[in-house]
């Protein structure tokens, strides 16, 4: 599961899944989604894209994106520091996508294979850097021609990143609206229209949708209870908590508890 800017430290991560997070989020690695099967909208800042069985999706370094699975997705995600490619250093700074999704490329019997033989690489040994940062390479090489590169431009991102980190540290606690512009000098008028122009929702329903996802990693861990959780997470009570998670999640948190683990679609 993602929560908004993240922290990465390592220069790749490799994972295997159903499922892709609903949650804008962002960091300063690229991320490729490779769909196999199902569907999902992806959304990088403003645009927004369709990706299929057979599709990639590519966001580029400080890029907020999400994902709407509107049929779980199974799919490969490889998420890598722009620093381990620096031939694509100047790309991935100074541009991003005119459109995220790249239309049959993961069914494409070469890229097919560059995507496997990085999954097959032994977890340790050597050279598995080397290995795994030349496989890359070749999938961007595959990849960038077929790549639309528009400049980065405008500053409403730029504030919107600011008070998507704002939440991340505080949603824990009784943040609200107002408290979030004051601490950022920004109007809340403003806040309330960036966060319904680019990510379709409310800073009030941000904050809720980040409490519910974060207690659902709470809910697989055995010996806390549902109210304890509520708290954990930040909601004034479990009455509050049990009405949002039912919005999100469209099943209370005792009953998405009791689901078997392949079932958790969109951690």
């Amino acid at each position: 599961m993602y929560f908004n800017i993240e922290r990465k430290e390592a220069p790749y991560y490799l994972t295997k899944d159903i499922g892709l997070s609903p949650i804008p989020h962002m960091h300063t690695h690229v991320e490729m989604v490779f769909i196999t099967k199902g569907k999902t909208m992806c959304a990088a800042d403003d645009k927004k894209a369709l990706a299929e069985a057979g599709d990639v999706f590519i966001s580029f370094p400080n890029q907020i994106h999400y994902y709407d699975d509107l049929e779980p997705a199974k799919h490969y995600i490889i998420i890598f520091s722009p620093d381990i490619c620096p031939e694509f250093e100047k790309i991935f700074s100074q541009g991003v996508p005119e459109c995220p999704v790249l239309k049959g490329f993961s069914r494409q019997k070469k890229i097919k294979n560059i995507l496997e033989g990085v999954f097959r690489e032994k977890p340790t040994g050597p050279f598995r850097d080397v290995a795994v940062r030349a496989r890359l390479l070749l999938l961007l090489c595959e990849l960038m021609p077929d790549m639309v590169i528009q400049k980065r431009t405008g500053c409403d991102g730029d504030t919107l990143k600011r008070i998507i980190s704002y939440c991340y540290e505080n949603y824990k606690t009784s943040v609200s609206l107002e408290s979030a512009a004051a601490r950022l000098g920004v109007s809340k008028y403003y806040i309330s229209h960036l966060f319904q122009e680019k990510l379709g929702m409310g800073f009030k329903e941000y904050i809720n949708f980040m409490r519910v996802q974060a207690a659902c990693d709470l809910l697989h861990v055995r010996g806390k209870t549902i109210t304890e959780i509520a708290y954990d997470v930040g909601f004034e009570n479990p009455r509050t908590f049990n009405r949002c998670f039912l919005a999100v999640k469209h099943m209370t948190p005792r009953q998405y508890r009791a689901l078997p683990a392949e079932e958790r679609f969109g951690e």
